[in-house]
């Protein structure tokens, strides 16, 4: 049965008790904790996430009566989380050639005598009022 908007106010709203993690864990500096997350948990976290999507994941407990299939999961993620979408490569390449490009057009172009300064406000030249070129 669905929920009403209501329903949703009121469960998000609800205090949830913290999740503790090992005394190892909460023995942490606040710092090192994020890092922790940083490290460790979250790319752990893409790596269940790749395998669900693929659907060779299909429980969300871990599986401790088959350690083995459990390490072959993991080793898949980790394999899954080497791969590139070569798409999204190509592009990046792409645009660092077209920078570099108009880098090296933009210094082999001769620099003329006059040179402006401008200020801040966008004036040319050190007095008010000066639009010389």
């Amino acid at each position: 049965m669905p929920r009403t908007a209501r329903e949703d106010d009121q469960f998000s709203q609800k205090a949830w008790p913290r999740q503790r993690g090992s005394p190892d864990y909460e023995n942490l500096s606040p710092l090192d904790k994020v890092q922790y997350c940083l490290d460790v948990l979250i790319p752990e976290a893409f790596n269940q996430i790749l395998l669900w999507r693929l659907g060779q994941r299909k429980s969300v407990e871990v599986m401790w009566d088959n350690v083995k299939e459990e390490e072959r999961l993991h080793c898949r993620g980790e394999e899954l989380l080497e791969e590139t979408d070569w798409v999204m490569d190509v592009m990046r390449l792409r645009k660092m050639m077209e920078a570099s490009l108009s880098k090296n057009r933009s210094e082999k172009e001769p620099t003329s005598d006059k040179t402006l300064r401008r200020t801040r406000s966008g004036r040319v030249g050190g007095m008010i009022g000066c639009y010389k070129e």
